[in-house]
């Protein structure tokens, strides 16, 4: 694999080109992809965009599966996103709780 950023714009969007290498380090197929983030309240909508740009023949098995890889990544990433709003919302009592000693503010 092999990819080049297009463009970053923070919060809402990354663009980027990827492509898979065949065996000579030929690119089997190109993909533009832009990733959105929409924020509501405390949510955000995170949307993917995929479109093959060009593909050699042989890139169509792979091609094929990637709707499924990208479901599989994105599950992933929630799967790992639930973790760490569980472990935060166990902690945030104990983060921001201040016993004894100076106070927070005195420290700045």
């Amino acid at each position: 694999m092999t990819g080049r950023y297009r463009d970053i714009v923070e919060p809402e969007r990354l663009v980027f080109a990827s492509a898979a290498l065949d065996a000579a380090d030929q690119p089997l197929f190109e993909v533009l992809t832009t990733v959105t983030f929409a924020g509501q309240d405390s949510e955000t909508t995170l949307t993917v965009e995929a479109h093959v740009v060009e593909a050699t023949a042989a890139a169509d098995p792979y091609l094929a599966d990637m709707g499924a890889g990208w479901t599989q990544s994105l599950e992933k990433l929630a799967e790992h996103l639930a973790k760490i709003r569980w472990w935060l919302n166990a902690l945030s009592p104990r983060l921001w709780t201040w016993s004894g000693g100076p106070s927070p503010t005195s420290l700045r």
